[in-house]
């Protein structure tokens, strides 16, 4: 779903499936600073350089319109969203899993509630796999990614429980872990 001002984008179905293939694959290498050059290839394998770059700037100019022309930024062949004006579940999933890393390491002075918060907000942010069942090949490097960093997730705060003498909550988180993993083999969506 792409928001505008808090508001699904209007798009009609007249928008061109390479404008939003082109904003899929920015998601999917990160957001920033990706190549043009390898998202041309990928969008258009069979053109020659100068035609496949002619179709990217023609993408680019209707994502843009699509998006807002200020959410896209071009500078040195490479093509970022614009932080100041776009959000992506992916950075914040991101975020989460850093802060989820500095409350682990401080195991002694953690407090449970902000641990579980964190994880929460993980879990709010984690669906499965980025772009549905029908995701392309090239999105398969972030799926996995993202999988084993919620999955690593749920196992270390499994951990610290178990360390902390709470078996049952040890035992919560594992069969969290389990219902991630038999959710990943279905349709759950990175949101």
């Amino acid at each position: 779903t792409i928001l505008a001002d808090g508001q699904e984008l209007e798009h009609s179905g007249k928008t061109p499936l390479k404008v939003l293939e082109l904003l899929q694959i920015i998601i999917a290498s990160g957001g920033t600073q990706v190549d043009s050059l390898s998202i041309s290839e990928m969008l258009w394998p069979d053109a020659d350089g100068d035609n496949a770059q002619q179709a990217l700037e023609t993408a680019l100019f209707r994502l843009r319109k699509l998006v807002g022309k200020d959410s896209i930024i071009v500078s040195g062949g490479k093509i970022s969203l614009n932080k100041k004006r776009c959000w992506l579940d992916i950075w914040a999933f991101e975020q989460a899993f850093e802060q989820l890393d500095i409350l682990l390491e401080k195991v002694q002075t953690t407090n449970n509630d902000n641990l579980e918060n964190c994880l929460a907000a993980l879990a709010n942010l984690y669906r499965g796999p980025l772009f549905g069942e029908t995701r392309p090949p090239w999105a398969e490097a972030i799926n996995a990614r993202l999988q084993n960093k919620y999955s690593k997730a749920l196992k270390r705060v499994s951990a610290y429980y178990k360390n902390a003498d709470n078996g049952e909550r040890a035992r919560y988180f594992l069969d969290k872990l389990a219902e991630a993993d038999h959710a990943l083999r279905g349709s759950y969506y990175l949101q």
